[in-house]
């Protein structure tokens, strides 16, 4: 299984195994360690 990853405006929409979550997109930005763990935990990773 894999990831599959579409574009939005200022995000990346993620599904993984009929879960969903977004990540944003801002350049210069990085994802801090509590939204990483969120975005796991949505996808069903964690």
């Amino acid at each position: 299984m894999k990831v599959e990853v579409s574009n939005g405006t200022n995000h990346l929409k993620l599904r993984y195994n009929g879960n969903r979550s977004v990540m944003p997109r801002h350049p210069g930005a990085e994802i801090k360690e509590p939204l990483r763990k969120a975005i796991l935990k949505q996808l069903g990773l964690k």
